[in-house]
């Protein structure tokens, strides 16, 4: 259960059971994180269990709570009052934790790509994806004319 929800549940004075699992986890026993994910209509799962099978699960579990730090990194951008807070947390936690991960210009200014490398970054560590994803970068679009209107 959930720090929150137990929480909740304490000011309301009920009863709390410490096993009790949180119906809006990851189906994977023990996963913290959230069930994202449905294939074919069953149970929901996160990002990273939704594709293993589940003779990996276990060993997913375990190395996504190794990086509860990285889950919680990635979470506190719902807590910052703004992207660009969130962004500055994240260029200060990279800049002294590895240079690699430190969000470009591109990722600075538009956050969804920070997010996404984020969740790449914690796919690659707990070892779902091999390779570690590069910085996002605009596509670059050569101005062209439409029909009827001339290049200025």
């Amino acid at each position: 259960m959930s720090g929150f929800r137990k929480f909740q549940n304490q000011a309301k004075g009920q009863e709390v059971a410490e096993n009790e699992r949180n119906p809006l986890h990851c189906y994977a026993n023990g996963c913290p994180m959230f069930g994202s994910t449905s294939l074919g209509g069953g149970r929901f799962m996160c990002m990273a269990h939704a594709w293993a099978t589940s003779d990996d699960w276990g060993r997913i579990t375990h190395q996504l709570n190794e990086s509860q730090w990285l889950i919680d990194l990635i979470a506190d951008r719902n807590r910052c009052k703004s992207d660009t807070e969130w962004v500055s947390l994240a260029t200060k936690f990279w800049t002294d934790y590895d240079d690699e991960l430190i969000p470009t210009e591109s990722e600075r200014t538009r956050k969804g790509n920070c997010m996404t490398r984020m969740h790449y970054e914690l796919l690659h560590r707990i070892g779902v994806k091999q390779k570690r994803m590069q910085p996002i970068e605009p596509k670059q679009i050569k101005a062209r004319s439409v029909a009827g209107f001339a290049r200025a």
